[in-house]
């Protein structure tokens, strides 16, 4: 920093400066002149300054009234003489320098008092202190190196203050940009913690709605699940009181069987009768032409034993056509008991379906061939399991199924596995008859499940009718019945195009067909059958051997009467067809 000397135009004269040669920067202060030299001093014209105190500095006691300490080096004759010293350098007048100095600062600065920014520190007013300082240095040559240093340490730090000044525009510059941007960044946060504020409360309403919705649903369930219990325990009712009468029914038809054999051994008996009054009649009757010149008396024992024998007779016919009779309304019941329980048990409609001609009665043994294969599945499923529990750790609590038990998982598992041709609806239908007959438990004893042992017959208290045997029998049926169906309406379609009708008309001449569209009808309806079971079929309906067969493909047979054949052959699906009526 470089300051311009200020100053009147005439400075006052100055004290003749010492070379600066001649002293050092680091030249120490002159030392004190002895007590007994300061009467005999040659400066007499130099009064000595008046101490003066900075107006913070503690209050000074003058000296004559402290008690020095008797230990003091100074003397009580010099402390007098030192007292009287200064009493008469308060009396002299100041130094011509010290007047200068304070009439120039005065002058230069209490005049500014009277503007608006005397108090507030100015370049002008740094450079005015400045010249009285050098000019106080010029006049103390003793101690200029002291004051010179201090300038210099005051102008140091007038120069780092004034550039640190210079650097506070910039500073609050950034300090106002860093505002600015903290500011936007305030408003940003606060925009995202309100539309944060925003998705967070529109989510909790939706999820208040779903809750309130999966309250609904539970509620609605739990009605619905009250309602099928009470649906299950009313079919559980009529099952058990469908039961008693197909029991009554059975006693019932037991009893008609043993009537129907007494009568029929009691007509074997009449009829030995007859047969032997027959002969007896015949041989009389020979004897009488034989001798004719017989007396009277013989002929008339032979009259009465032939109207005996007429009497027998009559008899024997009247029992004949009462138990006719019987037979017949016997018959009529029974099959009117088969359509009422076609629906609940699978032997009444296979007997009525045998009855009616609609399956042969090898379906019986189908269905225990399927009732079978399941139980084999299932056994290998529970030997599966034991012989990995074996293979583990010996542990018991990790074995908890008992041999001839598996879990529901399990069945339902083995039935897709088995089965993989039946629909979502037929499983279902399994699934809700196996829960019937668990009735709570989770363990499924396969052996009582699939036995086919058991029968309409049983004894009250025995052996019950399980409803998933029961259920998969059906089925079995259904699937027969629609197989079949499926055979006879591809053999219609290829014999008459486009005509849906489930019969051939009446109208229509003699509608014949090859072995060879047979064939591909079968193949058509189930692509899976095999080569034997075709060449069976075929044999089956033109009465031709294996070997007849692959000579006479071209074989024309009536289309009506393989019809009519059909239902008599145990058609039997190799898995899933394509059910163009359905």
């Amino acid at each position: 920093m470089d300051f311009v000397s200020i100053g009147p135009a005439s400075p006052p004269p100055r004290r003749p400066a010492q070379s600066k040669n001649s002293t050092s920067t680091n030249s120490s202060l002159p030392p004190l002149l002895p007590t007994s030299e300061l009467a005999s001093s040659p400066r007499k014209n130099v009064t000595s300054w008046p101490l003066t105190f900075a107006p913070t500095s503690p209050k000074r006691v003058p000296t004559d009234s402290i008690d020095l300490d008797p230990l003091s080096p100074i003397s009580p004759k010099v402390r007098k003489l030192h007292a009287r010293t200064r009493l008469l350098d308060d009396s002299r007048t100041r130094p011509a320098l010290l007047q200068e100095l304070l009439d120039y600062l005065h002058s230069e600065l209490d005049g500014e008092r009277e503007d608006a920014t005397a108090n507030t520190p100015s370049l002008r007013r740094l450079q005015i202190v400045r010249e009285a300082l050098n000019r106080l240095i010029d006049g103390f040559s003793v101690y200029a190196p002291v004051l010179m240093r201090i300038r210099d340490e005051y102008e140091r730090a007038v120069e780092a203050l004034h550039a640190r000044s210079l650097m506070v525009p910039g500073l609050q510059t950034r300090l106002q940009s860093l505002e600015t941007h903290c500011l936007r960044q305030l408003s940003a946060c606060s925009a995202e913690a309100k539309a944060r504020s925003l998705s967070l409360k529109k989510r909790l309403a939706e999820t208040q709605a779903l809750l309130a919705a999966s309250a609904a649903e539970n509620a609605r369930l739990t009605a619905a699940l009250k309602l099928e219990k009470e649906k299950v325990t009313k079919v559980e009712s009529k099952l058990t009181e469908a039961q008693q009468s197909t029991l009554t029914l059975a006693s019932s038809v037991r009893r008609h069987d043993e009537s129907l054999r007494a009568g029929q051994e009691r007509s074997l008996e009449d009829a030995r009768a007859l047969q032997k009054f027959d002969e007896q009649v015949r041989a009389a009757h020979n004897r009488n032409s034989i001798n004719r010149t017989n007396s009277g008396s013989e002929i008339t024992a032979l009259s009465s034993t032939g109207t005996s024998l007429t009497t027998a007779l009559e008899r024997f016919l009247q029992r004949s056509r009462d138990n006719r009779a019987d037979r017949v309304e016997l018959v009529y019941n029974f099959l009117a008991g088969l359509e009422r329980y076609n629906a609940q048990s699978s032997a009444c409609r296979l007997f009525h379906l045998v009855y009616t001609q609609e399956l042969p009665v090898e379906a019986r043994s189908d269905q225990t061939r399927e009732l079978a294969k399941l139980y084999e599945a299932l056994a290998v499923v529970d030997r599966d399991r034991h012989f990995s529990n074996s293979s583990e750790l010996d542990n018991s609590s990790t074995n908890s199924l008992s041999p001839g038990r598996v879990s529901l998982a399990d069945v339902v598992r083995t039935l897709r596995l088995t089965f993989p041709w039946k629909s979502d609806e037929e499983l279902r239908q399994l699934h809700r008859a196996l829960i019937v007959d668990l009735r709570g438990t989770s363990q499924v004893d396969y052996t009582a499940l699939l036995s086919h042992a058991h029968v309409n017959t049983a004894k009250p208290g025995g052996q019950i009718k399980w409803q998933f045997a029961e259920c998969l029998k059906m089925q079995r049926l259904d699937d027969l019945l629609t197989f079949r169906r499926h055979v006879q309406r591809q053999i219609r379609s290829h014999v008459l195009p486009g005509d849906n009708s489930t019969t051939l008309p009446d109208d229509t001449e003699t509608l014949m067909i090859s072995l060879r569209d047979v064939r591909g009808c079968l193949y058509t309806a189930d692509s899976a059958m095999s080569e034997t079971e075709i060449t069976r079929i075929l044999g089956s309906v033109s009465g031709l051997s294996a070997r007849e067969l692959l000579t006479h493909d071209d074989m024309m047979l009536d289309t009506r009467q393989i019809l009519q054949r059909l239902p008599t052959l145990l058609l039997k699906p190799t898995g899933r067809f394509i059910d163009l009526e359905v």
